[in-house]
């Protein structure tokens, strides 16, 4: 055969080899599962939530979003993989300057009608071909596979409209459709929740050998944006302070801090407070290429130590004060019992001298019976003081009454030596009768 007759394909092999190009079999042996490279196969489940809101909505599309940038694809300029086939189309726009066409199927491998082509030419045309085939199979996978995780992970309330009337499926929505949706019913946040989601960021435990400053601002753009749903948005100054307040808190952006602070106002923004830290970041790495809470590791272990030491010695002091002054107080309620009870009795045999010495009088004689004889009747319920007040008691006697001694005005009579002998007007409660 002649050099022409090897550069130029006869019009007969031409539909053969066309037909084996186009068949199915040719394709599966040339593709791969689009879900090799997604950073997670399932999204997170909202089955456990008690009512979502935009917090849970953005999340599912931040992670829809690492999902379809992991697939390859050279629409959209090629540097985000298929990230404008779920995002919105101004979104994508605002973010890579380039529209995303999504890719669709060819249709049928068909050579130009009527031109002789060189097999070169032939071979150029088939792998465009084959090239957009498979940027479809891998746009018509990935939305699928995608489609199938977020009907996992959102109960089956929240897209139970977005079926099919007829076949109940999700085929006739797309995965943007869908998020669509679900940022319409779902995505709704309280200013309380809002808040909530402040102090978790300011409260963040910043770990510079563990953790990127890239973290850091990225949840504070995600803060952003939801107080930009509710309607109740952030200023940049609100979110740089609290940025700067996560890494004050780090307790290792000393120099930076300092730094950011005799910038100039204008260049102060979010944006250049990003760089400005990841530099600051990367310094440290450098400068303690160990780790760089590597010596602050020790110190804070002795230092730990040591204040660990000092509380136990305190707590065994005041174990000790807190024991003495116990047995020191039990001590003195015995010796005031005893000294109560000392006095009651010298009353008592004063008062009953006294009276003894006296002429009685008959109605005396009169009360003495009575007195005898509701001692009697009180033998088995024998107490231990006599108050004038509150009669017969376990408590105080008569000299030791609060009541008695304060309130003259209620108890003008009142008695401090009236005793068991001698009541001296006093209550008949208890031994003495009701």
């Amino acid at each position: 055969h002649s050099i022409r007759h090897i550069l130029l394909v006869p019009d007969y092999d031409i539909s053969l080899a066309a037909d084996r190009y186009n068949s199915a079999e040719y394709y599966n042996m040339t593709t791969t599962s689009v879900t090799a490279d997604f950073p997670m196969q399932e999204f997170t489940s909202w089955h456990h939530v008690r009512r979502p809101n935009i917090i849970q909505v953005l999340q599912l599309q931040r992670d829809i979003n690492a999902c379809a940038s992991s697939v390859r694809s050279s629409a959209g300029g090629g540097n985000n993989g298929c990230l404008g086939q779920v995002m919105p189309t101004a979104d994508y726009l605002a973010l890579t300057g380039q529209a995303y066409i999504t890719p669709r199927h060819p249709g049928t491998f068909t050579p130009p009608e009527g031109q002789r082509l060189t097999a070169v030419q032939y071979s150029t045309l088939h792998e465009e071909h084959k090239s957009q085939v498979e940027q479809a199979r891998r746009a018509r996978e990935l939305e699928n596979a995608l489609k199938r995780m977020i009907i996992k992970a959102v109960p089956e309330r929240y897209l139970s409209y977005l079926r099919h009337h007829a076949t109940g499926s999700f085929d006739a929505q797309s995965v943007r459709q869908i998020m669509t949706h679900l940022k319409r019913t779902v995505a709704t946040l309280t200013d309380d929740e809002l808040r909530d989601e402040y102090d978790k960021i300011a409260s963040m435990n910043f770990d510079p050998d563990g953790m990127e400053v890239s973290e850091v601002i990225a949840d504070i753009k995600l803060l952003a944006k939801l107080a930009e749903v509710i309607g109740n948005p952030y200023s940049d100054a609100q979110l740089m302070r609290l940025a700067l307040k996560v890494f004050t808190n780090c307790g290792h952006f000393t120099q930076g801090l300092r730094s950011w602070k005799e910038r100039p106002v204008g260049e102060r923004t979010l944006d250049n407070l990003h760089q400005h830290f990841v530099q600051e970041h990367n310094t440290l790495h450098e400068l303690h290429p160990q780790g760089i809470g590597a010596l602050v590791g020790p110190q804070a272990n002795v230092l730990k130590e040591y204040t660990d030491s000092m509380l136990n010695q305190h707590n065994q002091y005041f174990e000790a004060r807190a024991q003495e002054l116990e047995e020191k107080e039990q001590k003195v309620t015995e010796l005031l019992l005893a000294l109560r009870e000392e006095q009651a009795n010298f009353i008592a045999n004063a008062s009953s001298s006294g009276d003894s010495t006296d002429k009685p009088k008959k109605k005396k004689k009169e009360k003495g019976k009575k007195q005898n004889f509701v001692q009697q009747g009180n033998e088995n319920n024998p107490c231990r003081y006599y108050c004038w007040v509150h009669g017969c008691n376990n408590s105080h006697p008569s000299y030791a009454c609060y009541k008695g001694l304060k309130e003259k005005e209620k108890y003008p009579n009142f008695r401090a030596d009236a005793t068991f002998d001698n009541r001296l007007g006093g209550n008949w409660q208890g031994s003495f009768g009701n």
